[in-house]
């Protein structure tokens, strides 16, 4: 049996304040940006890439939704970016 790769999830993710601001779609796109983050060399980050690369793995390929769910987690001071790319700021 192959155990898969995991990242602990404090279950008040779902009454967070912070998240709570977030539509459905950008809340998604969280998500799958922490799990991104998760499957990193090094965990809780994510490299400079290709935009639209990140765009399909976070968004399915809608950029309005990648955009305003990284403008909004950046504000929310949830994640940082800069030129070495995304990095959450409490992934531990």
């Amino acid at each position: 049996m192959q155990l898969l790769p995991w990242f602990r999830m404090y279950s008040e993710a779902r009454t967070d304040l912070k998240l709570a601001t977030l539509s459905d779609a950008e809340f998604r796109c969280w998500f799958n940006l922490i799990c991104y983050a998760a499957e990193q060399e090094q965990r809780g980050t994510i490299p400079q890439m290709r935009e639209y690369q990140l765009v399909v793995e976070a968004a399915h390929g809608d950029t309005a939704i990648f955009q305003a769910t990284l403008h909004k987690l950046a504000d929310l001071n949830i994640i940082g970016i800069d030129h070495e790319g995304i990095t959450f700021v409490h992934f531990l």
